[in-house]
């Protein structure tokens, strides 16, 4: 019906279908027999619901607004007009009625067009913002997007290495859960990647973590991240210890420390994947692939701003 096609329908006797019932009646006969049964697609449609519903209001209230939409797909407004006029009779109801469900119908499919065309303008004007900023008034290599990311892969393995035995249920210890979380993650440094193949190659022989053996381990880079990882970044005063000032570990607050952690980490990567979609959003050759990246820049935009409402994250 949405592309203008005169849409016909022809019901056979019960336990006959086309090929069958031209067998029985011949070729000449068939053809007659198609011409003489076949209805518009709508009046066809309209029978039979009515035949469905009998005589119940409700129901009767859902064909009207279900033959109104049909009618709506028609794009030529004689033939619109033609079909409100039987509808009509057929479900006895003015047709004034038909044809202020069929304005309601267009005026929110309208809305409704609008509303999507705003949205992805929205994400693209979004998208944009981000390649837009002038060099002059970028940020400092140390902050970007890119190199907050890899701080924050080094934090991860850093809390990884440092707690991976410790029990967090009866059956699990930390080190599985923080690597189911990277399941299918790949970190952008080359070395922390090859360090985390390693967590991973100790988890699989052994079920837990030697950090003895990440220390003296052959690739001299490993050896030495897994060192600076391992030592202490802040040491506490002993002016405070003889004021017995407490200052709190992050031993303390493990859990919600892990959880932090990693949430941080899939922000980071999901804004360094909105600059790359960015990026492809501009070299697009066509609407498919514009659109595309539309949808790509939605799907990441929603995912960020939850993590960022859960870390208390303000983004722009």
């Amino acid at each position: 019906l949405e592309e203008g096609l005169n849409v016909s329908a022809v019901t056979f006797p019960l336990g006959e279908d086309p090929d069958s019932y031209c067998r029985s009646l011949g070729g000449e006969k068939f053809s007659a027999y198609l011409k003489e049964s076949k209805k518009d697609f709508i009046t066809f449609k309209t029978q039979l619901y009515l035949e469905e519903i009998g005589k119940d209001p409700i129901r009767k209230a859902e064909v009207i607004r279900d033959i109104v939409n049909s009618i709506t797909k028609i794009p030529d407004a004689i033939k619109r007009n033609i079909f409100f006029k039987e509808c009509s009779k057929l479900l006895e109801i003015g047709e004034d009625i038909l044809i202020a469900e069929f304005n309601k119908s267009v005026l929110k499919e309208r809305d409704d067009t609008n509303k999507r065309q705003n949205f992805e303008k929205k994400a693209i004007k979004e998208a944009n913002q981000i390649l837009e900023v002038k060099t002059d008034t970028e940020p400092k290599k140390a902050f970007s997007d890119e190199n907050t990311l890899e701080d924050q892969e080094k934090e991860l393995l850093r809390i990884l290495i440092s707690y991976a035995n410790i029990q967090i249920t009866e059956e699990e210890i930390l080190g599985n859960y923080i690597l189911s979380e990277l399941n299918d993650f790949e970190f952008r440094s080359s070395i922390y990647n090859a360090l985390l193949d390693e967590i991973k190659a100790q988890f699989e022989e052994f079920g837990k973590l030697d950090t003895n053996l990440l220390v003296r381990h052959e690739n001299d880079e490993i050896s030495t991240e897994v060192v600076n990882m391992l030592t202490d970044r802040f040491e506490i005063s002993e002016n405070w210890e003889k004021q017995d000032i407490f200052v709190a570990h992050e031993s303390d607050d493990l859990g919600n420390v892990v959880y932090k952690s990693i949430l941080r980490l899939k922000w980071r990567a999901i804004r360094v994947l909105l600059k790359e979609n960015a990026e492809n959003m501009k070299k697009a050759q066509n609407e498919v692939e514009m659109m595309d990246c539309v949808k790509i820049n939605v799907k990441l935009k929603n995912t960020e701003m939850k993590i960022a409402k859960i870390l208390g994250n303000v983004t722009i």
